[in-house]
């Protein structure tokens, strides 16, 4: 049985320099009273004899910096990096305590991709069956994974730095029985996985997790229930053309197109749900259920699920906020000719019929239409024609009839479908025609925004501190904003989604070239061509900057998270899955990466960690391989990079600054005798008030790398913690992934960055000086914790400079007793 761990988490280091330095064994003493292994003088008990050297370790040093730190050096462990209750936004940053400019960075990891499925007793390798007439009768407690399995997948990401969660809770595991029937085993669970998070020291967010509406309808999210409803039969949807199913179509063992889900946007029962669900008393005025227009129904029992979820997790410390819903559509709401699509926002492949094909179709006729193929460096080209529902069969139950049939959308003339009112979907909220210049834009202002004020406001009803996330649909902007409106909102956080769209599209990279496929949506020039990877970079910097500009053009300035992110694992036929040799994914990662570092945009939850991954199946949805994590071997791309057991460093030339060298030993997490827990990487905080700081890590030697690698355990005395490779051994491209990063700033983050072939990491940061806060300073019966910023004792009126930063500093790339950090005069 595994101990608490609360009882087993180390506490924050507080101890005066000159303290230390008058008393050696004050650290050692208290590092024994916080259950830590930490200690500030060389020690072989932790450090290998060939890493220790006195000459750049110890008291020595601390005696060197002591002028330039006033009151304290901190060390954290990630479990304890920050106080994350208090997170709240002002202008662009998340900031801790409600103090401007003392900013936080959210970075983590969606949990996980495999949540958009229930458990199932029927299964057909891996995938689960859609069981069409039993879908009420699921569970989704264990997804993301058991109980028994949280503690060790929460510390895995602790130590490798990813300690902000996207939760990912389906519409269908808290509602799949019936409307108003919730799922409480499935709550427990949560509030349960909850726990634990909370336990290992990692927050998250809520994301009410859906693809395509629905797994009926190819993707994820709404129960099934929903679709019945509105008068759909499950079974039929393939057969129809109606919707694009994977599992149906292709076993899970074999080739299937890539990417070809993402159709569904431009499928019948997609957009008809998307349309109803947002706009249903304008574009189906008509169509009632329980007395109540279909979208108030649709609405009203979305909103009401997650504002119970909320009641429910109210007093879990783990939740930072909730997001609004993954991945919007519009469905047709907007759509000038239903004759066909317009605009560079739609995907083809496979059987493409236009919106009025798609209405007889669904009717029972059988039709010849569109048919797409994939086609080099273009997603897909128009490959002739393809014969559609030859059977004749209805997507609609006995009784119902084709919804925008009834509302005079269209009519047979004999088997030959007309159309009555192609505008019919760009009418305004008062029913007046009207021809909406921009789709996106009708979309947004006139439906989309009014859905996030209501849904949001539910959710301020039950914590007004919460941060509420919300998302536009795929590659377009965010709803406009009055000043107005923004501050209604409360602590707003836009949550866009950001992927290279042409290697999601063709699973193919090499590094050599690339496309800036959003610029390209508006116009092809040649800037939106990039070349080698530093082109890459820049690539998708210039992407990430585009992204924030609108985001800041249509919201104002407001926190910015990019909601997914990652690469498919799956690149070039799966080569690497064979060789072990993961060079072009580590590549694409790392240039992810570097373009985050690059643009400032440094706040995002990757796609994503999925423990059950497997090479064959992938994430077990849809075909997608994105996960950071796999059950199956992995080789080369878990090894620490191997170098001269040397430091190299670095000084920037500055004004106003001097040379200073800290050097830490790596905190450890302690266990208990019956309990296992991965190495923590280090947090180190530095309260230095100049305007630069440069670190430039020593790398691991390779006798050292060996020697950790070769066990599965270290003894330390009679303390047991579990080996470095161990917490590693599932994760895949982890030398791209774990990097140092800066967690928390008291100023202006001016840059920062990793070189991953020297493990240089570079910040460039402007401290807070022209000010003072007043914070009581906080007093306890252990000890005196000083507060995060500059701050004033209000009994001595001495002024403290406090923490200027806390970086991150992973013991994957670095040694474990040796931080070199200078500042140039």
């Amino acid at each position: 049985m595994q101990a608490p761990l609360q009882n087993v988490q180390s506490e924050l280091f507080d101890i005066p320099i000159k303290e230390i330095l008058s008393n050696a064994s004050t650290l050692a003493n208290y590092s024994e009273k916080s259950n830590s292994l930490y200690k500030v003088e060389p020690s072989s008990d932790i450090c290998p004899k060939e890493q220790t050297n006195p000459e750049t370790n110890g008291f020595r040093y601390l005696n060197e910096v002591k002028n330039y730190y006033k009151n304290v050096i901190k060390f954290k462990e990630a479990s304890s990096l920050i106080d994350l209750e208090t997170v709240s936004c002002h202008k662009s940053s998340f900031i801790v305590n409600g103090i401007p400019n003392n900013s936080v960075f959210l970075r983590g990891v969606n949990v996980g991709g495999n949540c958009k499925i229930p458990y199932s007793t029927e299964s057909c390798g891996g995938y689960e069956k859609l069981c069409f007439k039993n879908h009420k009768n699921v569970s989704f407690v264990n997804k993301p994974f058991p109980l028994s399995e949280a503690n060790e997948h929460f510390q895995r990401l602790k130590s490798w730095g990813l300690t902000f969660i996207r939760l990912l809770v389906p519409w269908e595991a808290l509602e799949h029985a019936g409307p108003g029937i919730y799922d409480c085993e499935y709550i427990e669970y949560l509030k349960r996985l909850l726990e634990i998070m909370e336990a290992n020291g990692l927050k998250c967010m809520i994301d009410p997790h859906q693809d395509m509406w629905s797994r009926f309808s190819g993707g994820s999210g709404a129960p099934g229930w929903t679709l019945e409803a509105v008068g759909f039969d499950l079974a039929n949807f393939t057969e129809t053309g109606a919707a694009y199913i994977h599992d149906e179509k292709y076993a899970p063992n074999q080739k299937a197109p890539k990417m070809r889900w993402i159709t569904n946007s431009t499928k019948l029962v997609t957009s008809t749900m998307f349309t109803l669900f947002f706009g249903g008393r304008v574009f189906a005025p008509n169509m009632k259920v329980d007395n109540k227009n279909i979208q108030d129904y649709l609405q009203d029992h979305y909103i009401n699920c997650y504002k119970n979820l909320a009641i429910e997790l109210k007093d879990s410390k783990a939740v930072l906020g909730f997001e609004s819903m993954n991945e919007p559509e519009a469905g047709y709401i907007g759509m000038s000719n239903l004759k066909k699509y317009k605009g560079k926002h739609h995907m083809f492949l496979g059987e493409a019929p236009s919106p009025v094909q798609q209405y007889a179709l669904g009717s029972g006729q059988k039709i010849k239409v569109s048919n797409y193929k994939e086609f080099g460096i273009i997603p897909s080209i128009k490959f002739g024609r393809k014969l559609v529902n030859k059977k004749k069969k209805s997507v609609w139950r006995s009784g119902y009839d084709c919804i925008w049939k009834q509302h005079g959308v269209w009519k047979l003339n004999g088997k030959t479908p007309k159309l009555l009112q192609h505008d019919y979907f760009c009418k305004n909220i008062d029913n007046k025609p009207t021809s909406p210049h921009n789709r996106v834009t009708y979309f947004n202002q006139n439906f989309y925004k009014q859905f996030l004020q209501k849904y949001t406001e539910s959710i301020k009803q039950i914590n007004t501190k919460w941060l509420l996330f919300i998302e536009p649909m795929p590659n377009t902007e965010p709803p406009k904003l009055s000043p107005q409106e923004k501050d209604n909102f409360g602590n707003l956080v836009y949550s866009p989604h950001w992927y290279d769209l042409y290697t999601l599209f063709t699973k193919k990279f090499d590094g050599l070239y690339s496309f800036n496929v959003l610029g390209l949506q508006k116009s092809v020039r040649l800037k939106h061509f990039y070349f080698g990877l530093n082109g890459l970079v820049k690539n998708y910097a210039d992407q990430l900057k585009l992204i924030r500009d609108r985001g800041i053009q249509n919201i104002g300035e407001t926190p910015l998270i990019i909601g997914e992110c990652g690469i498919p694992m799956d690149l070039n036929n799966k080569t690497a899955f064979k060789s072990g040799d993961y060079k072009y994914q580590s590549r694409m990662m790392n240039a992810v990466m570097s373009a985050f570092e690059r643009s400032l945009c440094l706040n995002f939850t990757l796609w994503t960690y999925n423990p059950y991954n497997e090479y064959q199946i992938g994430d077990f949805w849809n075909g997608e391989d994105f996960s950071i994590i796999t059950k199956n071997k992995s080789l080369n791309h878990t090894k620490k990079i191997a170098s001269e057991t040397s430091l190299s460093t670095t000084t920037i030339e500055s004004d106003h600054q001097t040379p200073v060298n800290i050097c830490t030993n790596t905190n450890f997490e302690v266990l208990s005798d019956d309990m296992i827990s991965p190495a923590s990487n280090t947090f180190t905080e530095f309260s230095d008030r100049t305007t630069f700081e440069q670190y430039n890590f020593g790398r691991f030697s390779s006798d050292t790398a060996s020697t950790e690698t070769n066990s599965t355990k270290v003894d330390i005395g009679d303390k047991i913690i579990l080996a470095h490779d161990q917490v590693n051994k599932p994760g895949r491209v982890l030398d791209a992934i774990i990097r140092p990063y800066v967690a928390r700033v008291n100023g202006t983050l001016v840059s920062t960055s990793f070189d991953i072939k020297t493990t240089t990491f570079k910040v460039s940061f402007i401290p807070k000086t022209n000010e003072i806060i007043e914070i009581e300073k906080e007093k306890s019966d252990d000890n005196d914790i000083i507060p995060f910023g500059e701050w004033v004792d209000k009994e001595t009126g001495e002024q403290n400079s406090g923490v200027g930063l806390i970086a991150y500093v992973p013991i994957f790339h670095y040694k474990l007793n040796e931080l070199d950090s200078r500042k140039s005069p």
